[in-house]
């Protein structure tokens, strides 16, 4: 179970500047019913099919927001990082609907969650917090939009080489499994084996057992039209 403390001065805000200017009452009372939790590792905040009950914003840590299909595929929608709000739980929240998706965190995360009544008593009658929570969900739309059009349109190939050049941008070796790039980019472990090791036969990368090291980024950035 979290741990949680009721927060009466929320210092917490400071992670979030606009809503920290916010001062209308609806919204201050919101406050009044935070409270801060910490999830450990690999911990299901939310699955498919479940009732939202909490807006959560997180401090600390970061969250997979992911779907799996009937068939069992998983993809990667989007991931939860400090400063960042749920646009799915911001979406159920707003419309009265059940999540569409499953939520896990993938490290220890701090987070604050506002009771359900709380957020729609705030949104009802806090204007600025109203349009903060439409830009979310708008920019949330559109993010799902771009994913869905790079999965349909873009080789999977490229897309592999796209997500190694980012992962290798923060830390090169890259501490991952085959299972976790296909859960990223919603295909099967089968086939992200079989693109790594014709990755490596070109010379773009080495495999090492649970991590992947990039050997030549510009190999990868050509693949899928970076300029080095």
């Amino acid at each position: 179970m979290p741990q949680d403390r009721n927060v009466s001065q929320p210092g917490w805000l400071t992670a979030f500047p606009v809503l920290a200017a916010i001062e209308e009452p609806a919204w201050r009372e919101a406050l009044a019913a935070a409270r801060v939790v910490t999830y450990p590792s690999h911990t299901t905040l939310y699955q498919d099919g479940e009732p939202c009950e909490h807006f959560i914003l997180i401090l600390s840590g970061t969250v997979k927001v992911e779907k799996i299909s009937g068939s069992g595929q998983e993809i990667a929608l989007y991931h939860l990082r400090p400063g960042h709000i749920c646009e799915l739980t911001t979406s159920c929240l707003m419309s009265g609907k059940c999540y569409h998706a499953d939520a896990i965190t993938e490290t220890e995360v701090r987070a604050v969650l506002i009771p359900k009544a709380a957020f729609q008593k705030a949104l009802a009658g806090s204007p600025q917090f109203q349009r903060y929570m439409y830009a979310a969900v708008e920019q949330g739309m559109s993010d799902l939009v771009s994913l869905l059009e790079t999965v349909i349109t873009t080789p999977m190939g490229a897309r592999l080489a796209h997500y190694l050049i980012g992962q290798g941008r923060r830390a090169n070796p890259i501490a991952t499994t085959h299972y976790e790039i296909a859960t990223e980019l919603g295909t099967a472990r089968e086939v992200v084996s079989r693109l790594l090791k014709e990755l490596e036969d070109q010379g773009c990368i080495r495999r090492h057992r649970g991590r992947i090291e990039i050997t030549d980024f510009e190999k990868l950035r050509s693949m899928v039209g970076e300029e080095a």
